[in-house]
């Protein structure tokens, strides 16, 4: 029943995304090298997938722990809107910094 197409978060994957992903539960996916712009920093595929089964194109995803901004740029490949928070003045400069590089656009930030 769990992997039937008719399920909301199924029927918004690719045929091969399902065929990739599966339906283990576990997913395979290359970690991010240790970077001086954050210790902690994910790979982008992570929130790619998670926003992909769980959001449709123009939906609103909040991220209240922006750290290095990977959701703000998975968003942005996604078409979808984002909203980040984050507490560290050093974090933001690095997560505006990643989005304007991959979009060539200028970030705004709302205080």
């Amino acid at each position: 029943a769990f992997g039937k197409p008719d399920y909301r978060f199924v029927r918004r994957l690719t045929p091969e995304d399902r065929k990739a992903w599966g339906y283990s539960g576990i997913w395979k996916i290359n970690t991010v090298r240790a970077n001086d712009d954050h210790p902690a920093m994910f790979p982008l595929e992570l929130p790619e997938r998670c926003i992909k089964m769980h959001s449709d194109i123009g939906d609103l995803v909040i991220e209240p722990f922006c750290g290095s901004g990977t959701t703000l740029i998975a968003c942005e490949r996604l078409s979808r809107k984002c909203r980040a928070v984050e507490i560290s003045p050093a974090y933001v400069a690095v997560a505006l910094q990643r989005w304007a590089d991959v979009t060539g656009k200028t970030p705004v930030m709302l205080e």
